[in-house]
């Protein structure tokens, strides 16, 4: 992932593709470059990846399921909805 990260550093994200019922996610970049990620374990429900803003967090499950609150917002008030 720190390799990833490195070749990516700086460039502007241009375009996030998901693929809900398997779970993947492509990340595309400004370059040419792209990122992919699907599930890496057995829980559905496990986080795939997170987009900060300063106030807001978009994450994204292996479900296809997804949640776009305040980034402080306690576990217990989190509403996941489906992507579609």
């Amino acid at each position: 992932m720190g390799r990833a990260a490195t070749q990516m550093n700086g460039q502007k994200l241009l375009a996030v593709t998901v693929e809900p019922a398997q779970g993947r996610s492509t990340f595309t970049f400004e370059l040419g470059g792209s990122l992919e990620t699907w599930p890496y374990g057995d829980d559905p429900t496990d986080e795939q990846w997170t987009i900060l803003t300063e106030a807001e967090a978009f994450t994204y499950r292996a479900d296809g399921f997804y949640k776009l609150e305040p980034s402080d917002t306690p576990p217990e008030e989190e509403r996941w909805l489906p992507l579609r």
